[in-house]
């Protein structure tokens, strides 16, 4: 019987080997993948949905999905239907509808009640997939509701002001817009838009009190409104007082508008007025936007609200009857706006909060209390923790992390890189009437989602090129708009890539034979030939002083050689390929891109797969993966706040603003984060360890908390390397492993704060926090750990 299971096991080895060989060759009957259409309806919500974005734990007869509404937590009214003129310019294809889909975000403009404050980047759209994308800050601002003397009107002060040449002023700001869609429009908006009739109220009541003093208030409160489910009128929106004697609270969250005011004012990201007041176009009944004050279904005492990321993770859905995806590019900046008001509760909590939650080193605490000092004036602030994803310290945070699964493997054999093709058949079927790939971010989002998720799958449980112990990926989203994600692989040892014929049995360099590989050959022709610089010649974004910064085209090659470098030169045979350009270029195999035929055969995309030969390349490829998301300045550094440098104390570096000003947003990455897609992973986990001298350990309190309280709380709570030792005391057999190594045969607890012995077969690897030579003590004591220490008894 043994030796009958030997033989079974190793006949089944032969078999998956040889598999492998023959998907390498890209030989085996390979097919595109496909995700067949958008058929899948949430039964909560009616959101359409793909059989592949069910819930994991549900079943393909019965699938149930979050995403929308988070099975049936989220419910929201449906949004007003708008008159049937806006419905078709959607929807027309008439020349006048044509024409005001493809200027839309300057018709919204022209007629929206508050400006978009934003820096608008549009040097991306010369070629390509056009994606809407910020710089910066976004805000929306409304002035007072008449213009300063000598000032045009803009905005909501075009509906109150000069009214009767209302057309010219708007045809003015923008002159090549329709006048009579314009017009169309205004009538349109005059008698369904609660707050358009209240700017007009107003001027009514302007021009009939011509010495009273005239306010306007736009509510924020939604709590104690009994039809919040239905139209919204003008007395619901706003309130007009007249008279010198009003006065409202400036701490509250309404929009207070006066007479003349020469200020202009920002609207809160948690007014229900932020979005209807400026997107009328998307909601010309005035449907509101997210506010604090949604009640989250069957929620807890801990949520009982519905946070603005599950607010537009439902509305963005795909329904029927649904207008929102027709909008083009308002649509993406709609998706742009409601992204950055998401991102923007979170750092207004951040900065909040920076007054009253500090951490202070355990020592420094006792040593307050023996001075005497008890009046908690201690602490260093917390700017930008790493806990914020996008956040410089959260990258460098995971760039150690993987560095770290680098120093328990060994260096990575595979790099991949996959980016979303907006050609796909399942985003192509999906479009509405009269679309281009362009005006759906969404549909390239959730497809290259599905699909980066089948390739994981291939190349990690399916083992493509062989057993994967270890993997990295970060998904990254190109100037021009498009997700794309970098993938590192670690095989197994008896998987390992050694000679040149392996080299040639997982990567090509060439153009397939379009007689045996007719899908890859297709792929190849349309994704993978660099060849812009040759068509484009120096208006190529790769070339640099005359010269591509790719450096193509390669020089054929008859055979693979190693490179000192870290990558192999690829085979590149003068065989007499090419591939023929729309302008008539021939590209030869001197222009094509490494790839694999098997990859490039199933996911018709762009798949970039390169060998990594040498463990030059290793700190490379992982500081390109956790460089960072797009932005105009990256630093890196430890921060100390109130520095006494040369007798001069230093400011604190507020690095709040520094993100905002620096970051840059684009509707796809916007859509990404509003689903709640991953931005990066990495297997096996990795464990971070505490590195701390005794009684050094950073300790987090409230500017209201007493002290000896602070202490105590201090000396119950265990770190890592606390926990480790108190674990060394009790049970012998913990002896045995180095703190390092710890995490490979206990679990950190981080509630109990205490280390149990692992129980399954999974395992993390133990990852000391970085320390500076400078630190002194503490580096010489981070050094001990990572060498052969054990734990050392009493």
């Amino acid at each position: 019987m043994p030796n009958q299971r030997k033989k079974r096991l190793n006949n089944e080895r032969q078999a998956y080997y040889r598999k492998r060989q023959k998907i390498k060759h890209g030989s085996i009957g390979i097919k595109r993948h496909e995700l067949g259409r958008m058929n899948q309806i949430c039964v909560h919500c009616g959101a359409k949905f793909w059989i592949e974005e069910r819930d994991h734990h549900s079943s393909q007869t019965s699938p149930s999905f979050a995403m929308c509404c988070a099975g049936d937590k989220v419910r929201l009214p449906s949004l007003l239907r708008p008159p049937s003129y806006l419905l078709d310019l959607y929807t027309s294809s008439s020349t006048e509808s044509s024409s005001f889909r493809k200027n839309i975000r300057a018709y919204n403009n022209i007629l929206a009640c508050t400006s978009f404050g934003a820096n608008i980047d549009e040097g991306f759209q010369r070629q390509g997939i056009s994606n809407f994308r910020i710089h910066g800050q976004i805000y929306h601002r409304i002035g007072s509701l008449l213009p300063e003397n000598g000032q045009p009107p803009m905005f909501a002060q075009l509906y109150i002001y000069d009214t009767e040449h209302e057309s010219k002023n708007q045809h003015n700001i923008m002159q090549d817009l329709d006048n009579n869609i314009l017009l169309q429009l205004q009538n349109m908006l005059d008698s369904c838009n609660p707050y358009i009739q209240s700017f007009r109220q107003a001027k009514d009541i302007i021009l009939s009190n011509t010495t009273s003093e005239i306010t306007m208030v736009i509510h924020s409160d939604r709590t104690h409104d009994p039809h919040w489910y239905n139209a919204p009128t003008s007395s619901d929106v706003a309130a007009i007082m007249v008279g010198d004697g009003y006065s409202e609270d400036p701490t509250n969250r309404n929009i207070i508008l006066k007479l003349h005011d020469g200020n202009l004012q920002r609207i809160l990201e948690t007014h229900p007025s932020y979005d209807p007041l400026h997107y009328v176009l998307l909601f010309p009944k005035g449907d509101d936007g997210w506010h604090i004050n949604i009640p989250l279904n069957n929620g807890t005492s801990k949520r009982n609200r519905v946070t603005p990321m599950q607010f537009y993770s439902y509305r963005l859905q795909i329904r029927d009857g649904d207008w929102l995806q027709y909008a083009g590019r308002l649509y993406q900046q709609y998706i742009v706006d409601q992204y950055a008001k998401i991102e923007q509760e979170r750092l207004n909590y951040l900065r909040l909060n920076q007054s009253t939650l500090r951490t202070e080193m355990y020592q420094g605490t006792i040593d307050a209390i023996h001075t005497g000092d008890t009046s908690n004036n201690i602490g260093r602030r917390i700017i930008l923790p790493s806990s914020f994803t996008g956040g410089p310290r959260q990258m460098y945070q995971l760039y150690q992390d993987a560095m770290a699964i680098v120093g328990y493997y060994g260096k990575p054999d595979l790099s991949i890189t996959f980016t979303c093709n907006p050609k796909w058949p399942e985003v192509i079927k999906e479009l509405l009437p009269h679309q281009i790939a362009a005006d759906r971010p969404d549909l390239t989002a959730r497809v290259f989602h599905m699909k980066l998720q089948e390739l994981l799958k291939d190349l990690c449980i399916n083992h493509w090129f062989g057993r994967v112990i270890a993997h990295v990926y970060v998904v990254e989203f190109q100037k021009r708009g498009l997700p794309h994600a970098h993938i590192l692989l670690i095989l197994a040892p008896e998987d390992k890539i050694h000679s040149v014929e392996e080299y040639n049995s997982i990567v090509s360099a060439e153009i397939p034979d379009p007689t045996i590989y007719p899908l890859a050959h297709e792929t190849v022709a349309n994704f993978m030939m660099h060849g812009l610089c040759e068509t484009l010649n120096l208006s190529a974004p790769c070339m640099r002083n005359n010269k591509c910064q790719k450096n193509y085209p390669k020089s054929f090659q008859n055979n693979t050689e190693e490179n000192d470098d870290g990558y192999p030169i690829y085979r590149r045979r003068e065989n007499g390929y090419f591939i023929k350009t729309r302008n008539g270029i021939k590209l030869d195999n001197r222009w094509v891109v490494p790839h694999n035929v098997g990859l490039v055969t199933k996911y018709n995309a762009h798949i970039n797969v390169e060998i990594c030969n040498s463990i030059l390349a290793i700190k490379y490829l992982y500081k390109y993966l956790y460089k960072g998301h797009d932005q105009a300045t990256v630093t890196l550094s430890q921060i100390n706040n109130n520095v006494q440098v040369s007798d001069t104390i230093v400011e604190p570096i507020d690095e709040i603003k520094m993100y905002l000003d620096a970051r840059y947003v684009s509707a796809s990455e916007s859509i990404w984060r509003i689903f709640h897609y991953r931005l990066h992973n990495h297997n096996p986990n990795i464990q971070r360890l505490a590195v701390h001298l005794p009684n050094q350990q950073s300790v987090i309190f409230q500017d209201k908390d007493n002290l000896h309280n602070i202490v105590n709380r201090a000396t119950a709570h265990m770190t890592t390397l606390t926990a480790w030792f108190q674990e060394n005391q009790k049970n012998i057999a913990a002896h045995e492993y180095r703190y390092v190594d710890f995490p490979l045969y206990y679990t950190w607890n981080a509630f109990q704060c205490k280390w149990n012995h692992r129980k399954t077969a999974t395992s993390a690897i133990g990852r000391l926090y970085m320390v500076q030579p400078s630190e002194g003590e503490r580096y010489y004591l981070r050094m001990i750990y990572c060498k052969n220490f054990f734990f050392l008894p009493p």
